[in-house]
């Protein structure tokens, strides 16, 4: 930590860097090395903070890590080093949160152009197909089932699915706290992605344009909360 303070903070200042260029491959695997184990720490440790923002710095990481083998030993033009930083911070986030589209939208609002949209989006659909294949957890699975072994509440993962929604403009829930939304008692907002950070939902927390949800619903009940969720919502998948 003392020779890799970058370590310790949410990232943003690390992906600048490698957009710079300003490591060489060994600094780039060892500061992945630190920032994954150290990830893994904050994480487990159920202390309050995001988990979106280190999921984007770890693929970029990846991403400078594979740029500087290729463009060095490969022959792949220079050109493209930030490409491949860009494509694999989507990579990486469609496979762990298994949301694609999210991915595609976020990276190409991050990158503020829509001239590597096509390859984020490839990129993001091998990352969801892979994972699947794999049968790797989504992360938010794995977070409501520390929630529920933590508290001891009897909810099967069986009988509750995931939906993502966004707020787009005109959206009745705009600028309103969740509190005042109404929704219905089997939803439950796990998560607001709001840019690049990751948002814990509270009564008080008021819905902006562009915020990402994260909802936990019955299935049993999906059509009909569905229905109920599009008087607020435009579902994003």
């Amino acid at each position: 930590m003392i020779f890799y303070p970058d370590v310790l903070c949410g990232g943003h200042h690390i992906i600048d860097l490698l957009h710079e260029g300003n490591y060489v491959l060994s600094s780039v695997l060892l500061l992945l090395a630190m920032k994954f184990i150290f990830s893994l720490i904050s994480f487990g440790s159920g202390a309050p903070g995001g988990i979106f923002f280190p999921l984007l710095v770890l693929g970029s990481l990846i991403g400078c890590g594979y740029a500087l083998v290729v463009t060095t030993y490969c022959g792949v033009p220079a050109m493209y080093f930030n490409n491949f930083i860009v494509v694999a911070m989507a990579g990486l986030f469609a496979s762990i949160v298994r949301a694609p589209i999210t991915g595609i939208v976020l990276i190409a609002e991050m990158c503020g152009s829509l001239s590597q949209f096509l390859p984020i989006a490839v990129c993001s659909f091998v990352g969801y197909i892979v994972a699947n294949m794999l049968r790797c957890e989504p992360i938010y699975h794995s977070l409501l089932n520390r929630m529920i072994k933590n508290g001891n509440h009897e909810i099967s993962l069986e009988e509750k699915e995931i939906l993502h929604y966004s707020i787009e403009l005109g959206s009745c829930c705009l600028d309103q706290p969740i509190k005042d939304l109404g929704l219905p008692k089997e939803c439950v907002i796990i998560s607001i992605n709001r840019g690049i950070e990751e948002i814990v939902p509270r009564g008080d927390t008021v819905l902006h344009l562009g915020d990402h949800l994260t909802i936990l619903v019955n299935k049993e009940n999906r059509e009909v909360t569905k229905d109920i969720l599009h008087k607020f919502f435009t579902l994003e998948i």
